[in-house]
């Protein structure tokens, strides 16, 4: 189960990389929206990683949005803190309970496998509305498909 969690990270990790090359590639200035939806999907990635691991810094509030420096800064950088972190998990740890409250203050309780699943589910939805924002904007928008992240793994380069 940790390795599939690794798999989705890392999955996750691609695909924020490839919406990031594809605004870095415009023409203009990328679609306010767009990099609004990202910084909330990495910031997201923050605030749950705390959760899961409170002994970690609290991250600082982001902006409503960052630049898209910053979310390529901010994004490789969850990245690498997450998979490093489940990396360490076994799949007992995965089944633990954990206990946070979110913003609005209300507590709540979830395994922490269901938080992993929700946080991959939850930057696949932002995703794909930064999907439909770059409708017009871009000729032929990335794939950005799980199963493409995942034949791109198997590919062995050319000897």
């Amino acid at each position: 189960m940790r390795d599939h969690f690794i798999t989705l990270f890392e999955y996750e990790a691609w695909a924020n990389q490839r919406i990031v090359d594809t605004l870095r590639g415009l023409r203009g200035s990328p679609p306010e929206r767009a990099l609004e939806r990202m910084t909330h999907i990495i910031d997201a990635q923050r605030i749950w990683l705390f959760r899961l691991d409170p002994g970690r810094a609290a991250p600082e509030d982001a902006p409503g949005r960052w630049t898209l420096d910053q979310i390529e800064h901010h994004g490789e950088r969850i990245a690498r803190d997450l998979i490093e972190h489940i990396g360490a998990l076994s799949n007992q740890d995965l089944q633990r309970v954990i206990s946070y409250s979110g913003r609005d203050g209300v507590s709540f309780r979830s395994k922490a496998a269901d938080v992993l699943t929700h946080l991959a589910v939850h930057g696949a939805h932002h995703r794909g509305q930064i999907m439909v924002d770059l409708r017009g904007v871009v000729e032929a928008p990335p794939s950005i498909g799980f199963i493409v992240f995942t034949r791109e793994e198997q590919r062995t380069p050319a000897v």
